[in-house]
């Protein structure tokens, strides 16, 4: 290519990264986040028909990373290219791409979109890849609906909850199951306030622990039989530590799984720390995976 146009298709490209006006600037003067644009620049001025990116923003802080990945999807959508995006993070996975691999020890372990991947994961293991669950301990009490179990908590004396059942797993009556479900389709309420307290898929239980984070209270909820979950309270003044509440449980939400699943996905892929695991992602027709 002629000088000119080298320089014309370098501008263009710059302009198109959000780093227009800054060619002449030295390497020493940008920030991480200039400097992850550059390196996409780089790659980008060869106008490829697929792009290759490994942990893009890993050296980035959280405030810049959030914004990089919405500035990077919407220029991925503008050029119309094919994005394989590989990260150990779940929330870069689901949030940049259309459709997400979830990976282990070399073996896909399900292909979906992020929503499907979410709510419907194939195993223990990509449902604590890919998010918080909340995990409650019983057995089945009650079968015979297609698709639909109920499961009594803890022990004889607890609580009858009605969940969905992913798959066939051959669970009878009696057979000791865990029950899963996201912390954010849980509604939790005062227990004062509630009508019934006993009502099916309703669970007492007492805030241990109350920690605001703006948009939210991030909760860690006591069970009568003892154990405790992590759940989200909205942002109001109704809530106290050591405050009695009930939380209820959508049916549709709830998803009862096997023990021995559960023990076989826990040695295959380990739940995903704070800084959570890795994934990739494809864009145009994204995928991500998850190791």
């Amino acid at each position: 290519m002629t000088g000119p146009e080298i320089r014309e298709r370098v501008a263009k490209v710059l302009e198109q990264v959000g780093l227009g006006g800054m060619e002449q600037r030295s390497a020493t003067m940008l920030s991480a986040a200039d400097l992850q644009r550059v390196a996409l620049a780089r790659s980008l001025v060869f106008q490829p028909d697929l792009l290759l990116l490994d942990e893009p923003f890993s050296n980035v802080d959280a405030n810049l990373r959030a914004a990089m990945r919405t500035d990077f999807r919407i220029l991925q959508q503008r050029l119309g290219i094919t994005v394989l995006l590989t990260t150990h993070d779940p929330v870069e996975a689901l949030s940049m791409s259309d459709h997400v691999a979830v990976m282990n020890e070399g073996s896909i372990e399900q292909v979906g979109t992020p929503m499907q991947l979410y709510r419907e994961p194939s195993n223990a293991g990509v449902r604590d890849l890919l998010g918080r669950t909340v995990v409650l301990e019983g057995a089945v009490a009650e079968t015979g609906v297609p698709g639909s179990l109920g499961v009594r908590l803890h022990d004889s004396s607890g609580p009858v909850v009605y969940a969905q059942v992913l798959g066939d797993q051959g669970m009878e009556d009696g057979s000791v199951c865990l029950l899963a479900v996201r912390p954010e389709s849980v509604v939790v309420e005062p227990l004062d306030s509630v009508g019934d307290p006993d009502a099916p898929n309703t669970v007492r239980g007492v805030i241990s622990t109350l920690l605001f984070v703006g948009d939210r209270f991030e909760a860690r909820i006591e069970l009568p039989w003892g154990d405790d979950v992590f759940l989200y309270l909205p942002p109001d003044d109704r809530w106290r530590e050591g405050q009695p509440v009930a939380m209820r449980l959508a049916p549709d939400d709830l998803q009862v799984w096997a023990v021995a699943e559960e023990v076989i996905a826990a040695e295959e892929v380990p739940s995903a720390p704070t800084e959570e695991p890795g994934v990739a992602a494809e864009e145009d027709s994204p995928d991500q995976v998850s190791e």
